[in-house]
């Protein structure tokens, strides 16, 4: 089934309090003035606040120092930002709190949540995701909030920034650490969708559930993957299974689920690589290692 619209809601985590943003076949509303449907930016909150995240990205990674940040970047780059276009950009197809596309007779719909990447926010997948609902998908995109994201906002109005890891002093379980939070993220954005009281309940099959991710996202569809998973399929895009910084000495399996024999994906699981990513030597032999591991059916496309 294809449509031409796709419905967008906003859900919360109700441990979290972050965002879930849910993608769906949907119909233009019939109570609301059709030629004017109320549409869905692009950014959630718009360019400025997604642009400061990876600015402050930017002031952990190089240590600029907060004030200067604080009183002379930020200043000077809101206005910029918020004059820019794409602050003013919907996305294409969508309509906020569309009623639901209903289904042929005797289907449902699959259901995919998707994980996003290091320092990003699941706003930068929305064009995938809108382009996979077109296509008769419900998509669960939550914004992770245990650190790895550039910025989430919380339902009680505060933020949880990014969290920069101290490579002289590297814990080794830092990363795991945070995989293990994004994918009780990546199963509550599943719970949440599927909820007694969800408008999307009822047409969702629960017997097709999937996962999938780019990056740290592709790392952590890998681990809700693995071992006894619910989901039936996974699609690991450009996949972050290895941490090595030489400098500091630091080689690091990630996440440990997709790297054990005992607990590799058991099901379906495309890689799909770039051709940059493959370019990184470690990278590339834990992604092969993993590919190795993981049964019945890996498929790698590059």
């Amino acid at each position: 089934m294809t449509t031409d619209v796709v419905g967008v809601t906003d859900l919360r985590n109700p441990e979290s309090g972050s965002c879930i943003r849910v993608y769906y076949p949907a119909t233009k509303p019939v109570t609301r003035e059709v030629t004017n449907p109320p549409t869905v930016k692009l950014f959630r909150n718009r360019l400025p606040y997604f642009a400061s995240g990876y600015v402050w990205v930017f002031v952990h990674v190089f240590n600029v120092p907060n004030l200067f940040f604080r009183y002379v970047i930020y200043p000077l780059l809101y206005p910029l930002l918020y004059l820019n276009p794409l602050n003013h950009v919907n996305l294409p197809y969508a309509i906020s709190d569309a009623p639901v596309l209903a289904p042929k007779k005797n289907t449902k719909y699959p259901l995919i949540a998707w994980s996003h990447g290091l320092t990003g926010t699941g706003d930068e997948h929305g064009l995938l995701a809108i382009s996979m609902a077109k296509r008769g998908y419900v998509v669960a995109l939550p914004h992770h909030s245990d650190g790895s994201s550039a910025y989430t906002d919380l339902e009680d109005g505060t933020d949880v920034p990014y969290e920069k890891p101290i490579f002289s002093n590297y814990d080794p379980k830092f990363r795991q650490n945070q995989v293990v939070k994004r994918v009780s993220e990546l199963n509550a954005a599943v719970d949440q969708v599927l909820r007694k009281n969800s408008p999307l309940n009822k047409f969702v099959d629960t017997s097709n559930l999937f996962c999938g991710g780019f990056s740290f996202g592709g790392a952590t569809a890998g681990a809700a993957a693995s071992g006894k998973s619910r989901f039936k399929a996974a699609i690991l895009i450009d996949g972050w299974y290895h941490i090595h910084f030489p400098k500091y000495d630091i080689d690091v399996n990630l996440p440990l689920e997709l790297h054990s024999a005992a607990t590799a994906p058991r099901i379906p699981t495309l890689f799909i690589g770039s051709e940059e990513f493959s370019k990184q030597e470690m990278l590339q032999k834990a992604t092969t290692r993993v590919q190795k591991l993981c049964k019945p059916k890996v498929r790698n496309r590059l």
